[in-house]
């Protein structure tokens, strides 16, 4: 059995450290995505949530537990077509990353995109959840298994 890692290069944010303000305030970011919304409704349905807490809702992402990061990416790639990475890294920290791409993987919104594009989407939707600054950057996060 071997053993390898790996790094996702990309520029965007580490979102655990996003304060989350409230259920409300993830719930209009959602409402922003209504795909996304409605299989998140039948998500809560099947298990008898009535009413999801923060927790409820970034526990969402049963098979890469990415939380926050993957909420982002769903809503994003529905409302904006832009395609981001959730990640995370060996300490089990999650990550929103635009990741650069070859000619020939690129739809025609990532021709057109921009770092300043880019600060856009983020800022737009996640200023909708938290009153917080974000900070993005050129991250690699390394992981492996």
């Amino acid at each position: 059995m071997s053993f390898s890692t790996w790094h996702n290069y990309g520029y965007g944010l580490q979102t655990d450290n996003i304060n989350i303000k409230s259920v409300e305030s993830l719930e209009e970011l959602i409402g922003r995505a209504p795909k996304y919304q409605a299989h998140i409704k039948e998500y809560f349905m099947e298990r008898e949530i009535a009413r999801p807490t923060i927790e409820d809702y970034l526990e969402l992402d049963e098979d890469f537990n990415n939380g926050l990061a993957s909420i982002m990416y769903e809503i994003i790639k529905e409302t904006e077509g832009v395609e981001l990475t959730a990640c995370d890294d060996f300490e089990c920290c999650h990550y929103l990353l635009y990741q650069p791409l070859y000619p020939w993987q690129m739809k025609s919104e990532d021709s057109q995109m921009t770092e300043e594009r880019l600060d856009e989407i983020f800022e737009r939707y996640f200023s909708i959840i938290t009153d917080d600054a974000i900070s993005l950057d050129y991250l690699s996060p390394e992981n492996g298994g």
